[in-house]
C-alpha cells in the first residue's frame, strides 16, 4: 500500500447520498471518545478468494478505540445510515493480491506504537490502480 493510503477504518459507511453528507460530517463536530495509544503488533491475512489482503492489527484493542467506533455505530443508525454487519476487526491493511505464505510471520516485536489523537471522515475514490483518499472532516479526540 502507498504510505497515504495507510489508514484503519472505524466505520464504512459504503456510498452516501448526497442529502446524508452533511449530517455524515456533523459526526465530526463532537469528539465522541478519548485520544488513546494503539499498539499494532499483530500480522494477520484477510483469505478471500477475491482480495487475499496481509493487514497488521493490535494484539490488545484499546477500549477508546472500541467506543469510538461503537459511538460511530450508534451515529450511523441514527442517521440511517448503512452500519457493519461484520465484528470490528481493528487492522491496517499493508497488502492487497498477496501471495500465499507457507508461513506468514504473526507478531512484530515490539510492534508499532501510534498515539491517536484525531479521526477523519473520508471520501474515497476508486482509481484504475487502487484508490484515492479525500478528507473531508478531521475531529480531535478528548484528552
Amino acid at each position: 500500500m502507498p504510505p497515504e493510503n495507510l489508514h484503519l477504518t472505524l466505520l464504512f459507511l459504503g456510498q452516501v447520498e448526497a442529502a446524508h453528507l452533511e449530517a455524515v460530517l456533523e459526526m465530526a463536530e463532537t469528539p465522541p471518545a478519548a485520544a488513546f495509544d494503539l499498539v499494532l503488533d499483530r500480522f494477520g491475512r484477510f483469505a478471500r478468494k477475491s482480495d487475499r489482503m496481509l493487514w497488521l492489527g493490535p494484539s490488545r484493542t484499546p477500549p477508546n478505540l472500541l467506543a469510538l467506533h461503537e459511538s460511530l455505530c450508534r451515529e450511523s443508525v441514527r442517521l440511517g445510515l448503512r452500519t457493519p454487519t461484520e465484528a470490528f476487526r481493528p487492522h491496517v491493511t499493508l497488502l492487497r493480491k498477496a501471495a500465499p505464505v507457507p508461513r506468514p510471520p504473526t507478531r512484530l516485536e515490539p510492534g508499532i506504537a501510534w498515539p491517536v489523537r484525531h479521526f477523519e471522515i473520508v471520501e474515497s475514490h476508486p482509481l484504475p490502480h487502487g484508490v484515492r483518499y479525500e478528507t473531508l472532516a478531521q475531529a480531535a479526540l478528548s484528552p
